[in-house]
């Protein structure tokens, strides 16, 4: 999936980074593993806690992220860069 996002610099119109964001939602999975794998994790007894730590990050991304993209779009009137500050971060992660 990552290496998918290496090539995202040859999209040039919007369409092309629609479906690249939908074939990227589709590989990264999704909210419904995310309370099998945390009860897995942490156990049972706190699954409560962990569950509620993992939500809270991730609307931490979900209310942070379309500003900061809209703003650099703005900036730079162009969406690749955007896309390569999102692969950068993405690609740290290894």
């Amino acid at each position: 999936m990552k290496k998918l996002l290496c090539v995202c610099w040859c999209f040039s119109s919007y369409l092309d980074l629609q479906v690249l964001s939908v074939v990227l939602g589709f590989l990264s999975g999704n909210w419904t593993l995310t309370p099998y794998v945390t009860s897995r994790v942490v156990g049972v007894e706190k699954l409560a806690e962990a569950h509620g730590i993992l939500m809270f990050f991730g609307g931490v991304g979900l209310v942070l992220g379309p500003p900061v993209v809209g703003e650099e779009h703005s900036d730079t009137g162009q969406l690749c860069c955007v896309w390569f500050l999102l692969m950068d971060s993405n690609l740290r992660q290894c």
